[in-house]
Parts: structure tokens; sequence; C-alpha cells
């Protein structure tokens, strides 16, 4: 490796730095890489020297060392070398949004009676982009449910996701027919596990019982979301209730429909009314940097956040569903380890 040039990471590909080790992003292929905090501090502390330099930082004495490291960072194609540095700036995570309303969420059991054309009409007012529709313990027909989501057809509503119960029969393809924004569909109570695609569309079908929005707020890797949009946010704003607004199986109007806070029924206000409700709003800016034990994790700005289920209820504390300990680098619950 020539010594005289600077090892420098790809924009895309940001290092966070942990307790005990660190991980680099790479926001453009949705991955991470782990490194030791050692590399993590010559990258961050000594970004733009060359090699030669660096080495004569340390007295020469870790030559091998750093050459093992920078390898290691060309080799997965994280890294470039360059004479010319000062050609390379940082990415711009600043965050701005046009939108009033990122996403929404609408549960909906047995005894729900939504009105569905004005919460798509006021979600649409909003500009939201993404809607997840979440059926509990019914058996939803495809004809219910292509006539639940037909007020979003003259939306600009760009993503709908389903959750709904297993049942033999139901007709995918007519539902993707008449709904091409269907961007991911979730069954569950299922025979089995697997994932297909149907019409680009897909379908994970799980095992698993999803009965109530009890079951939210479950963190762990095969939920991370590697890319700049949900980096960004999460640097300057709550990974999963920034710009949320949700309708709870009531009908209640909440940020989500975990989350204690009501802010009126919406047969009685309008999502443009609730949306301007700072109480509703309370845990739109609270970013991981603020949250114990999350402040010192290398995932945290990857991950999807919890406010509703946290540890003892606290405000700022650790959701209260992830099983990883940043300090000693493991998972206590072993099926959430990506890496076993």
């Amino acid at each position: 490796m020539d010594d005289s040039k600077s090892v420098l990471l790809f924009s895309n590909c940001i290092p966070v730095k942990g307790a005990s080790r660190s991980a680099i992003c790479d926001l453009q292929r949705n991955s991470f890489q782990l490194i030791p905090n050692t590399l993590y501090d010559i990258l961050h502390d000594y970004r733009g020297k060359n090699t030669k330099e660096i080495k004569s930082l340390y007295d020469n004495e870790y030559d091998n060392e750093i050459d093992e490291y920078f390898k290691f960072l060309i080799d997965n194609e994280l890294a470039f070398t360059t004479l010319e540095p000062e050609l390379f700036p940082s990415i711009d995570f600043s965050w701005k949004s046009p939108y009033k309303i990122e996403n929404s969420i609408i549960d909906i059991d047995e005894n729900s009676c939504h009105p569905f054309e004005k919460i798509f009409k006021e979600l649409n007012d909003l500009g939201c982009k993404s809607v997840q529709l979440r059926y509990f313990t019914i058996n939803i027909t495809v004809d219910d449910l292509i006539e639940d989501l037909r007020p979003s057809l003259d939306s600009r509503i760009k993503h709908i996701d389903i959750i709904m119960p297993y049942s033999k029969g139901f007709d995918y393809n007519k539902l993707f027919e008449a709904h091409e924004r269907i961007n991911f569909l979730t069954v569950y109570s299922a025979p089995e596990n697997k994932t297909i695609q149907k019409f680009d569309t897909p379908i994970f079908y799980t095992v698993e019982k999803i009965s109530s929005s009890q079951h939210c707020g479950i963190v762990y890797p095969a939920n991370f979301s590697i890319n700049i949009d949900h980096f960004k946010e999460a640097l300057h704003g709550n990974s999963c209730l920034l710009g949320k607004i949700s309708v709870d199986i009531d009908g209640f109007i909440r940020n989500c429909p975990s989350t204690p806070y009501k802010s009126g029924h919406i047969n009685e206000i309008s999502l443009l009314d609730a949306v301007v409700d700072e109480s509703l709003r309370e845990f739109w800016l609270i970013n991981k940097d603020q949250i114990a034990v999350c402040q010192d994790c290398e995932f945290r700005y990857i991950c999807t956040d919890c406010r509703a289920f946290t540890i003892d209820n606290e405000k700022y504390a650790k959701p209260s569903k992830c099983s990883y300990d940043p300090y000693n680098a493991e998972w206590s619950n072993p099926s959430d380890n990506p890496f076993n």
C-alpha cells in the first residue's frame, strides 16, 4: 500500500462508535461492518491524513496493524486511497422534510368502524408517504381489504404495508391488481415461515401470532433500516415516531397506537388538528443520543426505536424489547444475534 496516500471511507459508509466496538453503516448497500474502536478513532480523528502521517502519530509502533485495518476496509469496498482527500467532503446530514406527516399506522380489529374515506383524505392533505394497516384477530376477506383501501387510490400515498392474519385461499393476485401501491405484506399465524413474491411485492409469512399493538417495539437486526433517509432522520429525531400519526382500533388518534396519549377521536377531530397537538408530538424529536444505553450503541442510527415500551416506562430509557448490550457487545436473546 502506498503510504503517501490517504485512506478515505466512501461517502455512503458512515462509522458509528459504540461502547465496545464500532460499526460502519453502508447506506448504499444497506449493510454494516463491525470494526474495533481503535480503527474508528483513526478514521475519525485523522481523516484526510496520509498513511505515513498516521503511522508516525503512533510512533510507527503499530504499522502492521494499521496496514491490516486499511486492507480490511479496501478489501470490503468500504474505502479507497487518494492523494487528494480534500476533494472528497463528508456527506451532508442536514434533514428537512416537505411533509407534515411521514407515515401512519391504522389498527383494525373486529369492532373497528373506521371512516377510511376521511382518514385517507386527511393523510393525503398532510402529505403522508406511507401507511401501514394492521388487522388483528379478524379474518379479513380480499374484498373487505380492497374496499378499506379504495379511498387511497386517489391519494399521493406512495407505500402501503399490510399486516393481516393467514387465511387459506386468500386471493393475493386480486388484491395486488386492485392496489399496486402495496409495498409489503406480512401474514401472521401462517403454517410456516417463508417469503414469496407476488407482483414484485414481498409477502412475508410468519408462524408468529400478532394479536394487538402490544406486539410492537421489538428491536433486532432484521428490523434495522440501513439507508440515508433513515440515518438522517435518526440523527435529528426519533427513528420510529418522528412524523408519525396513528389511529388505534377504537378510532383514537395517537402518535403510535401503543403510545398512551390520545389526541381525540377520528370521528370528532381531524388528523390535521391532531398533528399540531404538542402532546402527540412529545416523542418526535427524541433521538438515540438522548436515550440511556442506546447513546452508547453502534447500531443507534440504523435501528428502529420504541418509546411506547421502555425499561421502567422511563421516557429516556432503552426500549424494553431490545436485548442488545452495547457494553459487552452481546444479545441476551441469542436468536436476535445476526452472527449466530
